[in-house]
């Protein structure tokens, strides 16, 4: 199992979650609003972003990553960045379900 994070532009957020929606696999995703620093030696260099967060299975991953790229590319510095990080165990609080059961 992977998390994927994704940090976008907040007006790419829409096309972002459609194309999830079209893999019609992923079964939920968190979203949060965010600002990214890029120059710490600069005051008011903060840009909004919203950030995209799925846990999804390993043979999801590639497509998952995929469907986020192509749909917040713009072309311009400040497109964002996707994470893929290694879940090692989850756990459904409600059920105590585990793994890929814990969806």
């Amino acid at each position: 199992m992977k998390e994927i994070k994704a940090i976008v532009r907040p007006e790419r957020l829409h096309a972002v979650l459609s194309a999830l929606n079209e893999l019609g696999e992923v079964p939920s995703v968190v979203v949060s609003d965010c600002r990214a620093m890029r120059d710490w030696a600069e005051e008011g260099m903060e840009a909004p972003k919203a950030k995209v967060e799925a846990m999804v299975s390993d043979s999801l991953a590639e497509s998952v990553i995929a469907a986020i790229q192509s749909a917040a590319h713009t072309g311009n510095v400040g497109d964002g960045r996707i994470v893929v990080i290694p879940v090692e165990q989850t756990v459904l609080i409600r059920t105590g379900e585990r793994g890929e059961a814990a969806r």
